[in-house]
């Protein structure tokens, strides 16, 4: 289970003990919105869209093309590997 935090953090949880298995820093701001695959997760706030490699917990991509305009961010987000 992943979840976005409004501290911008990110947190994957085992489902089957109910324990957080990693956590780590996505946002400066509030995570607003998600999509994850087995191996990536998509994360939009109103600073920036971000592609993180799950496995390593590390950002792969910072799509500067979303940064904050006229008071509005990113709230949703839809995660395609194809």
């Amino acid at each position: 289970l992943v979840a976005g935090h409004r501290d911008g953090k990110v947190g994957l949880w085992d489902v089957r003990t109910g324990s957080v298995s990693n956590s780590f820093v996505a946002h400066t701001e509030s995570v607003a919105c998600l999509d994850a695959t087995n191996s990536h997760i998509a994360t939009g706030s109103s600073e920036a869209v971000r592609l993180w490699d799950l496995t390593a917990s590390s950002c792969i991509n910072d799509f500067v093309a979303h940064r904050k305009k006229f008071d509005e961010g990113v709230t949703t987000i839809r995660f395609n590997s194809q």
